[in-house]
């Protein structure tokens, strides 16, 4: 919010998002044991994994995660495998 309010960061471009992005693959390899039945391996393609330049955003404005990525997961996972 602020970069987009600061006159200093007119015509600039930030992007938020993770310090490190790990790919897809090893996102759905920390995820817990769930009661969904697996896909055929086949089934998507994870090649294409996504990750964000955020040095911008943190280098500028001091932008970081208030909770973990893992405290996160945790609070998220929570609300639904209660």
């Amino acid at each position: 919010m602020l970069a987009a309010l600061h006159s200093a960061a007119a015509n600039q471009v930030y992007n938020v998002g993770e310090a490190y992005t790990p790919t897809i693959a090893k996102r759905l390899q920390n995820l817990p044991p769930s009661n969904i039945p697996p896909v055929a391996a086949n089934a998507y393609d994870f090649r294409q994994d996504i990750a964000y330049d955020t040095t911008r955003i943190r280098a500028e404005w001091g932008y970081k995660e208030r909770i973990s990525y893992e405290e996160g997961l945790k609070r998220t996972l929570g609300a639904t495998h209660a």
